[in-house]
């Protein structure tokens, strides 16, 4: 079988011992700390099956904000979606006889003049607030009482959440989700939550994330028709499978058939017909230096014949 990629990209070379003399691991794992995200895009609407790790010095509230390019519908998802993924992840890596991959109820805040409030949701430990910003400056005043509405003491509202509100509204991303949740000193996995929004491109928000003190590793797995374009991931790296040596084996990119899919998670089915391309990638960043949210639209067409 041999293949194509339209474009002129090349998806990098493939290394390979002989056989049995290596196992090989994919790089990253949905076990590690972190926040992991898996993100189906069709070209018209996007899934955002979010999920994320996390803990604080004492027990306390936290409040995660989240801008959308669209008004999203919200949904309760399952841990089980990422462990499906990691399954997949095992069943597709390379083998020593192979060269390459296989294909195949918060208390209510008075509302302001430019922010709507669009609904709230209580789903499991998530306490959920959808709005859409209309003027900056009333957003922002929204915003702080918001954060005091819901006796969240041990913290206040960072010094640059307004210039990056602005950021985001001067890009045309008006839609902001705050998601309230209680966290303590053990790191846990917070039951996903599912996100459906219209976007022209496959999005997923870096630069929110600059709020938040320490490093973190950030995963993705795309689910798309076609393959991403590897430098358009930026500032992702596809991730990879290796040997014990931390020899690069392949990239941690196949496809999957329409009923594993569906195995990840029912409401996928929808948005593919066929099978789609499974593309993980991670990023590893001291948060306060991000600076560039993801906004994908380049792939590549790989024809096999």
């Amino acid at each position: 079988m041999k293949k194509i990629i339209l474009c002129f990209i090349f998806l990098g070379n493939l290394v390979f011992a002989d056989k049995g003399m290596f196992s090989v691991m994919p790089n990253i794992s949905i076990y590690e700390p972190g926040q992991k995200a898996i993100i189906a895009w069709n070209g018209k609407k996007e899934c955002l099956i979010l999920a994320v790790d996390a803990y604080a010095d004492t027990n306390t509230k936290v409040i995660e904000i989240l801008p959308l390019p669209s008004e999203p519908e919200v949904k309760e998802g399952k841990i089980e979606s990422f462990k499906e993924v990691q399954r997949l992840i095992m069943k597709y890596r390379p083998t020593p006889k192979t060269k390459g991959i296989k294909s195949e109820g918060s208390p209510a805040v008075p509302r302001e003049e430019g922010v709507e409030i669009l609904f709230h949701k209580q789903i499991g430990a998530h306490n959920i607030t959808c709005v859409k910003a209309l003027n900056i400056k009333e957003f922002q005043k929204w915003a702080q009482e918001f954060i005091k509405s819901e006796n969240m003491d041990s913290i206040s509202a960072p010094p640059r959440l307004g210039s990056i509100i602005s950021h985001y509204m001067e890009d045309s991303i008006v839609y902001f989700v705050f998601d309230v949740i209680e966290l303590n000193k053990e790191i846990s996995s917070i039951n996903p939550i599912i996100y459906e929004f219209k976007s022209p491109y496959l999005f997923f928000p870096l630069i929110i994330s600059s709020l938040t003190k320490g490093e973190s590793e950030i995963q993705l797995f795309l689910l798309t028709k076609d393959a991403p374009w590897p430098l358009a991931v930026s500032p992702f790296k596809i991730g990879e499978y290796r040997t014990y040596r931390r020899n690069t084996v392949a990239n941690i990119q196949f496809n999957i058939t329409y009923e594993e899919l569906g195995l990840i998670d029912p409401i996928l089915r929808k948005y593919f017909k066929n099978k789609v391309w499974l593309t993980a990638l991670e990023h590893k960043e001291t948060m306060s230096n991000l600076n560039k949210d993801l906004k994908l639209k380049t792939f590549c067409k790989i024809i096999e014949y």
